[in-house]
């Protein structure tokens, strides 16, 4: 099995490994190679505090999901993927109102991302407003009608 510690010093796949990792379930693997590449690669990569956040999210972490999505909205703060994340974290804390901010900004980068649809309208069904969830649901049908999961 290929380790990333035999050459930390290679960004590209210490990263990409920490993408396999996630993608496999094994998010403990995934925290490791993250921590390495943020220490020893790229500190200021905000796509790798991302995939770290959705890691610890992963783990039901959620403080340290925070810290992460955080960190990476501080170093990019057009990312729409990193504010939808976010939002997915308030939305588990039942923080509805927080997340749906979350989901309406990234909506505001990017109108076309159907996840943030999607996710704002589980946030209003989840408080109970269903008007304003059946738009978003067929807002993110209308954007990925091919996609099984919206």
């Amino acid at each position: 099995m290929l380790d990333s510690l035999k050459d930390p010093e290679n960004g590209e796949a210490v990263f990409n490994l920490g993408l396999v990792h996630i993608e496999k379930g094994d998010f403990e693997e995934a925290l490791r190679d993250y921590n390495i590449f943020l220490e020893k690669i790229d500190p200021g990569y905000a796509v790798a505090y991302n995939n770290r956040g959705i890691a610890y999210f992963r783990l039901k972490k959620y403080d340290r999901a925070m810290e992460n999505y955080n960190k990476a909205i501080e170093l990019d703060p057009d990312s729409g993927l990193t504010y939808s994340n976010r939002g997915v974290v308030y939305s588990d804390m039942k923080q509805y109102e927080r997340a749906i901010e979350d989901y309406n900004k990234a909506i505001e980068l990017n109108p076309e991302h159907a996840n943030a649809y999607t996710n704002r309208g589980t946030a209003y069904r989840d408080k109970g407003a269903l008007e304003r969830a059946l738009e978003d649901y067929n807002k993110a049908t209308e954007l990925t009608p091919e996609d099984p999961e919206v």
